[in-house]
């Protein structure tokens, strides 16, 4: 009775009330929630799906490459592009070998040097075949078992041979700095990411119209081509002005692939402090595509086996 007449009643029913949606929207949230995480989840497996699919799909192609190549190339037992949870197994496997008193050596080759002459006159020629932009880790043993090299991601900065019971190597060579940037161009299409960890967490694109074809009528095959070079030099400053507004001074490293051409001038036009290193891709397909293939090239390494 001294509630009613305080209103204390009501103000009881109110807080029930206020209770009961507080619990439902908790419910709401915690399955909001766990969506979110199945999500997720479902995306990280599709994303390794693809992942493992390129890999198969880049194995095959080197197959064919191969099976078509020259002599030279079919000495390799095994030539292919890895990366990912590919490449961290490569790696572990080269990490824990182990062997007796400095039975394994490891070999990393600066981009100009030649490869020494540590396991035999035919297996190091096979080797100074290799054309890499980055240099080389050449790890084999004294018998024999283990013949095989990677073309890292980043530049190897110096040669120097290891002889140890376990391979000796720069494991940084192998792995991108974090945060870093990307940008995949060609004449006239241009992708930009920023990365950090396994996620990308900035994306630009666009495309330009260049004049790609000569029309006979009255135009010159020189006006065209200056035409078609101030297009360029246009697509690439937009690119490079894009790109620094995306990426800012955020970010440790920047990667540019692509077209060598288009490349340089990029590379020459981005005002951007941090080291910038390039790489000649597949420079096809346009936006997310793009970004995906050059990015690939960007995080890849080339594993030969002998």
């Amino acid at each position: 009775m001294l509630d009613d007449l305080l209103g204390r009643t009501a103000l009881k029913h109110r807080i029930e009330e206020l209770e009961d949606e507080v619990e439902s929207l908790e419910e709401r949230l915690s399955a909001e929630e766990r969506r979110r995480k199945e999500a997720v989840t479902e995306k990280q497996e599709a994303d390794r799906r693809v992942n493992r699919l390129e890999d198969k799909t880049e194995e095959l192609r080197d197959r064919l490459e191969r099976a078509g190549g020259d002599e030279d190339d079919r000495s390799f037992r095994l030539a292919r592009s890895v990366r990912g949870d590919g490449l961290n197994d490569v790696l572990e496997l080269l990490s824990s070998a182990r062997s007796g008193e400095e039975a394994l050596t490891t070999v990393s080759v600066a981009p100009d040097d030649r490869v020494p002459d540590e396991f035999g006159t035919e297996t190091t020629a096979l080797l100074r075949r290799v054309d890499s932009d980055r240099g080389l880790v050449v790890f084999g043993d004294d018998v024999g078992v283990v013949r095989a090299a990677l073309a890292p991601p980043l530049v190897a900065d110096g040669t120097r041979v290891e002889h140890a019971d376990r391979f000796v190597f720069d494991r940084s060579l192998f792995e991108l700095p974090q945060p870093y940037a990307v940008a995949v161009v060609r004449s006239d299409e241009y992708a930009g990411g920023v990365y950090n960890g396994d996620g990308r967490v900035g994306f630009s694109s666009f495309s330009s119209d260049i004049m790609s074809k000569h029309s006979k009528g009255g135009y010159s095959q020189s006006r065209f081509e200056r035409g078609h070079d101030e297009d360029v030099k246009e697509h690439v400053r937009e690119a490079a002005e894009m790109f620094e507004e995306m990426v800012g001074n955020g970010v440790e490293h920047v990667f540019v692939a692509g077209e060598k051409r288009v490349v340089r001038r990029f590379t020459d036009e981005v005002g951007i402090s941090a080291p910038v290193s390039e790489r000649t891709a597949d420079a096809t397909g346009e936006g997310e595509q793009l970004l995906r293939r050059g990015h690939d090239s960007v995080r890849s390494a080339r594993l030969y086996v002998i």
